[in-house]
């Protein structure tokens, strides 16, 4: 639904920031306790599209592991079976103060995308 209905029209005229993701919907993201648990991942659209995406790492291993296991367990039959990344838990357990930075990735714009002035734009929380 999020990408054939909502997204189209996110972003209309002015730069949009769809943040608060639920938990289930950002495995690699650090979670917010609370009812519901809200992961820290956002996305930007302009005009229907995403420009860039997101999210507080989660730094912790064992977290990590519990969240990519849930992940796991709610994949499509056709990914059933993954085996569990051991090379990111164990970089994650040695290196945990680098990897504590936000991290964002940016798409490259079409060229008829516009400029927006800050004072248009919007945030929606999901």
């Amino acid at each position: 639904m999020l990408t054939h209905i909502i997204e189209p029209r996110l972003g209309l005229g002015r730069l949009t920031f769809l943040y608060d993701y639920p938990a289930s919907q950002a495995s690699l993201a650090r979670v917010r306790p609370g009812n519901p648990p809200l992961a820290e991942r956002f996305e930007l659209y302009l005009n229907g599209i995403e420009l860039a995406n997101g999210f507080h790492e989660l730094a912790d291993a064992a977290e990590q592991r519990t969240a990519l296991s849930a992940s796991n367990m709610h994949a499509p039959p056709a990914a059933c079976g993954r085996a569990m990344d051991e090379h990111l838990l164990a970089a994650l357990h040695r290196d945990t103060a680098r990897t504590r930075r936000p991290k964002v990735a940016r798409h490259r714009a079409p060229r008829a995308c516009p400029i927006v002035p800050a004072s248009r734009s919007a945030s929606i929380a999901w």
